[in-house]
This record gives C-alpha cells, sequence and structure tokens, in this order.
C-alpha cells in the first residue's frame, strides 16, 4: 500500500467515521488535524497536476468550490461574524484540504476500492460500538451525534456494502460483507430514527429496481428483508416507526421547535437574506435575534438547528448559495450517469456498472436522509463527489488509452493470468546438453 493510499484512508476513518472520539484516549492528540497538515504538505510536494486539475473541472466540484467560497464571501455580512469565520477556517476549511486531496489520490479502480474498504472498516467500528451498547436511543458512540445522525451515517454505507457483497470473489469476503450490510441496515431500524427508515426504504427500493446484474427473484429479498426487520421488531421500536404517518398529531407540526416550523423560519430568514443568508453557522443565532416575535417570547426559548440541507444552505448562505449546493448534487448525479451509460455501450464490466448504481443510491440516501438534518457542510457529501470523480477518470483514463492503439481493459475488468506452457526437460548433471 502507497503512503498516499494509507493517508487517505487515514481521513475517510478520522474525518468521516470520527475514529478519534470512540476513546477519550485518542482526542487530546487532534488526529485529524495532524492528517490535514499530512495532506497538505503532501499536496505542495506531490500535487498530482494532471488529476488535480481534471478533478477540480468537474461541474459538480467546481459548484460545490464556488458555494464553500460564497460562504466565505457571507462571513462579514452574517448576523455574527466570528461564528461565521471560526466554522468556515477551522471545520469547513479542513474538510475542503481532505476534499482537494481525496480527488487527487482517488482516481483509479484500486484506489476506489481502497476508499470504498475504508469507508466500510469505519462503518464496521461504528456498528459495532453501537451493536455492543446494546443499540441505544439517547446517545451514540460519537459525540455531539443523535441517532438520526448516525442513522445516515449508516444509510450512507449501505450501497457500498452491496458493492463488496456482490462482487467479491472470494466466498468468505461475500458472506462477510452480506453479514455487515444486515447489521447496518438492522442498526438503522433500531436507532427508531423515522428520517432513517425512510432513507433505508427509498435506497432498498431503489437498487432493486435499479440494479441490472441481480436475479428478478432476488430484487425484492432487500425489500422482504427490511419488512422482516420492521415487522418483528421491538414493540417501542414499531411503536416509534408507525408514528411516520402521523403527521397531523406529531410535534414536528404542531410545535415551536418541530422541524417543519423551522423551515419555514429557515425560508423567512432565506427571504429577508437572499444574497449570503444569515451566515455560516448563524441558524441558531438567526432562531434568538430574528425569529418572530411570538416564537422569542416563548417560554424557555432557545434556537434550533435547521435540520435539512437545502434549509440550511439557503438560509445561511442565501438563494446563491442554494442553488450552487443544489446544482452540485444535481450535477454528480447527471455526470454519474452520463458516465455509467458510456460503460454500457462499450461493454465494461457489470461491477463497474454496478458501482455506478449504488453511487447514485448514495446520493439518494445523502438527500432524503438530510432532509431532515443539518448536514449541508458534512464531510460526507465531499466523499460522494470525490467517488464520483475517481469513477469518471477511470472511464477516461480506458478512452484515452483506447485513442493510442494499446490494449487497455474496461474499467472493473481484471487481467487475465497468462496460460503457462510445457515445462522444458530438466538438464541432468554429468549428460551434455541437446
Amino acid at each position: 500500500m502507497q503512503f498516499r493510499t494509507a493517508l487517505m484512508m487515514g481521513l475517510i476513518l478520522t474525518y468521516l467515521w470520527r475514529f478519534q472520539d470512540l476513546s477519550p484516549i485518542l482526542r487530546p492528540f487532534r488526529i485529524p488535524l495532524i492528517l490535514s497538515l499530512v495532506a497538505m504538505a503532501t499536496l505542495l510536494l506531490d500535487p498530482k497536476e494532471k488529476v488535480l486539475w481534471r478533478a477540480l473541472a468537474r461541474p459538480y466540484v467546481v459548484l460545490y468550490l464556488l458555494w464553500s467560497a460564497w460562504l466565505a464571501v457571507g462571513v462579514p455580512f452574517a448576523l455574527e461574524s466570528p461564528d461565521a469565520w471560526d466554522y468556515w477556517s477551522s471545520s469547513h476549511l479542513t474538510n475542503l484540504v481532505m476534499f482537494v486531496f481525496l480527488l487527487s489520490t482517488v482516481r483509479s479502480q484500486t484506489s476506489i476500492r481502497f476508499a470504498i474498504g475504508a469507508h466500510l472498516v469505519g462503518v464496521s467500528v461504528i456498528t459495532f460500538y453501537y451493536i455492543k451498547q446494546g443499540w441505544p436511543t439517547s446517545f451514540t458512540p460519537i459525540v455531539g451525534y443523535d441517532r438520526n445522525d448516525v442513522a445516515l451515517m449508516f444509510n450512507l454505507a449501505i450501497p457500498v456494502g452491496f458493492f463488496y457483497a456482490l462482487t467479491e470473489k472470494h466466498r468468505r469476503m461475500r458472506w462477510a460483507a452480506w453479514a455487515l450490510v444486515g447489521a447496518v441496515g438492522l442498526s438503522t431500524i433500531l436507532t427508531q430514527s423515522r428520517g432513517g427508515f425512510l432513507t433505508v426504504a427509498a435506497a432498498v427500493v431503489f437498487l432493486s429496481f435499479r440494479v441490472r446484474r441481480i436475479k428478478l427473484a432476488q430484487r425484492f429479498l432487500p425489500i422482504v428483508a427490511l419488512v422482516l426487520g420492521t415487522v418483528f421488531a421491538p414493540e417501542d421500536v414499531k411503536d416509534r416507526l408507525s408514528t411516520i404517518l402521523e403527521t397531523e398529531e406529531d410535534y414536528n407540526r404542531t410545535m415551536a421547535s418541530g422541524r417543519v416550523q423551522i423551515w419555514e423560519r429557515g425560508i423567512v430568514y432565506m427571504r429577508d437574506r437572499p444574497m449570503t443568508g444569515v451566515g455560516m453557522d448563524n441558524f441558531f443565532v438567526a432562531e434568538n435575534r430574528i425569529a418572530p416575535p411570538d416564537i422569542l417570547r416563548l417560554p424557555r426559548w432557545r434556537g434550533h438547528a435547521p435540520h435539512n440541507i437545502f434549509v440550511q444552505s439557503g438560509a445561511e448562505s442565501g438563494m446563491v448559495g442554494l442553488i450552487l449546493f443544489t446544482a452540485s448534487l444535481i450535477a454528480a448525479v447527471i455526470s454519474l450517469n452520463r458516465t455509467r451509460a458510456r460503460l454500457v455501450r462499450k461493454r465494461a464490466s457489470e461491477n463497474w456498472i454496478l458501482l455506478a448504481d449504488l453511487l447514485t443510491a448514495s446520493f439518494l440516501a445523502y438527500c432524503v436522509g438530510g432532509f431532515f438534518l443539518s448536514w449541508a457542510y458534512s464531510p460526507f457529501v465531499m466523499f460522494l463527489f470525490a467517488l464520483v470523480a475517481g469513477y469518471q477518470a477511470s472511464e477516461e483514463a480506458m478512452v484515452r488509452a483506447s485513442r493510442t492503439g494499446r490494449k487497455v481493459r474496461p474499467p472493473g475488468r481484471r487481467r487475465p493470468r497468462p496460460t503457462a506452457g510445457p515445462r522444458p526437460a530438466p538438464i541432468v548433471l554429468g549428460t551434455p546438453e541437446p
């Protein structure tokens, strides 16, 4: 394993899965900051210019970086400029360093498999901790994340778990991947997160009808497993999930602290400040300063998070930011499926075509789950963008090689092993050679 690949995996495990928060011993060492500094030094010493510039020119990457720049432009106009600057210069900027490093590193089939492998290691460890703690609903293994956050993390890993479960040639590894997918899916249901349940249901239904390589009888197996898992879940889980359809009496609609009323106020903030919004990480400030007077007069009132990636991006970066953020997601899915269509025409490996479907399911999971969470600045979406860029880079490398007349393998197709010829006759000492 190359140093760059190992560093990439370390960034995935610390920035996405926050391994340093699993143990109090690791937290003081500031491992993410150290890895970020190493990544910056690596980019300066060995930037991989051609790979990086191609990745930076992709529409979804350009749109996302423009949105990040627009967030910086809005810092002086934020309700609390110091808060906006602190968040942008510390959290978001270090995430961008990770993003640029991934763009320069994830560029081939091998690097994509390593990135997905690190992703699965991350979800395996978090799932183990969550199961070990007895599937709690009041706390999670990751500090600062509630059960809804963990459910979305699980859902973003399930599609790539299917990739190993369906493509791994070794039987034990294949069964291990299936076991992991089952454990993650079960843990998602047992979080009792209603948004998490809707997300996993949307991803499972999409994959059941989208994936080409599975048999007709197997298409409905994940749906059946999801239904059975829900039916045989503990009573408290079923009671919680049964409230999904009871929207009229749910607190999310009836209370000022519910998501629907928070979204409505977020739209008001976006309408009042359409250019730059209230500022990055300033939604809470807006809730306590410019919310409607009847809301501010409520007893024990305190502001809330936006609980929606689109409301978050629109309220905190204005209409311009909302357009850039949404367009980056749409552009990534369009680019991914155009590349998939070219691979289908070239009769590339079914495994590589499958990966496009699974990445599309990951974006679907991010949008559905993110509709209920404040995940607009999450490094997970940067990771998905990097995987799409690497997927496209692999296909483009095949096209460039074919134009030069070299024999190339379509992405995902392994090089055949040379057949062994007849062995030469052994030479016996003391006898003349023929």
